[in-house]
């Protein structure tokens, strides 16, 4: 496979090392900015994840340049709203405690607070460690802008000065958003791994329409533990509780229910089988009988101790020395 290699120093390009939102875990962000365009009022930056897959073997990569990389990983760039970046970042500069609300600050200053609080020194070049450069250019970036707006209530001071205060039912809401858009049929099916999810609890086409009710809210559910992949915990139990998945859990109830009583009838069936299939007289072998192995007769054996042989010869009679006088 031939793939063109790109710079990291690209105009407009610059890698971030951020807290990832869900582990807090230093990971790696591309940050793409394109020329500002003034009849656009979309954000003209956009974040992306860096993810890198390794390869199960030794692997090579042959570039447009005609050159061999030896290091066979993948890295895949995958765009990501902001807004989760925020969360790190809004939790490190979060009053102790929780009962105290939090106040309305400058961009500026919150950002400037939580890199205070994330970031650390390097031990060396290689430290994979978040730095205060990294997260002070996040909170200049227009985007972030935008999702500090989306997710805060914002309050202008003055033309030039604007605060903002973290808020959990915009954070929710945004949530939300993305939950019931992801949990459209048309959308939640076009990925297999959800798709599997609904046939797996019985909720696949075949189920029929009068399950939809019950489909619609796994959908849901199946929604929110997609976006738990970049929520804390704190985060995803709030989103969960904001909804109702009483008929969904007592639909699972059911069908495990079915399994366990399906299971047990098989259990049942294998005991009557193994008991009607056992050795007659295995349990006179227990008593201390002999017979042939664990002490017991074959069933060969015992059938020939029942047969008549009253009127038969028997076997040892065709070996006797023959009368020469008869011969």
């Amino acid at each position: 496979m031939s793939v063109t290699s790109t710079s990291s120093d690209a105009p407009g390009q610059r890698f971030l090392r951020l807290p990832h939102p869900r582990t807090n875990v230093p990971s790696l962000f591309l940050v793409s900015e394109q020329p500002e365009a003034s009849s656009s009022k979309t954000a003209s930056s956009t974040i992306l994840e860096v993810q890198s897959i390794s390869p199960d073997a030794s692997r090579s990569w042959f570039t447009d340049e005609d050159r061999v990389l030896g290091d066979g990983k993948l890295l895949v760039f995958t765009p990501v709203d902001p807004l989760f970046l925020l969360l790190p970042i809004m939790s490190a500069v979060a009053p102790p405690n929780k009962a105290t609300a939090a106040q309305f600050r400058p961009l500026e200053d919150i950002f400037e607070d939580a890199a205070n609080k994330i970031s650390k020194t390097p031990a060396d070049e290689d430290s994979e460690c978040v730095s205060t450069e990294d997260i002070l250019f996040l909170g200049r970036l227009d985007c972030v802008v935008e999702a500090m707006k989306r997710m805060c209530e914002v309050k202008d001071i003055t033309e030039d000065i604007t605060v903002y205060r973290f808020s959990q039912p915009n954070l929710l809401s945004e949530l939300q958003t993305k939950v019931a858009r992801l949990s459209d049929a048309a959308s939640y099916v076009s990925f297999r791994s959800l798709a599997r999810g609904l046939a797996k609890d019985g909720l696949g086409p075949e189920a029929g329409e009068e399950k939809e009710d019950i489909r619609k809210v796994a959908r849901t559910k199946g929604a929110c533990e997609t976006l738990s992949q970049y929520l804390t915990s704190e985060v995803y139990e709030a989103l969960l509780a904001s909804y109702d998945f009483t008929i969904l859990d007592t639909h699972l109830e059911a069908l495990t229910a079915a399994d366990e009583a399906a299971n047990a009838v098989i259990k049942s069936g294998k005991e009557i089988s193994a008991d009607s299939g056992a050795k007659p007289g295995a349990k006179e072998a227990k008593g201390g009988k002999k017979g042939g192995k664990n002490g017991s007769a074959s069933r060969g054996v015992q059938q020939l101790a029942k047969a008549n042989v009253q009127g038969m010869a028997k076997l040892s009679s065709f070996f006797t020395k023959k009368d020469k006088a008869a011969a």
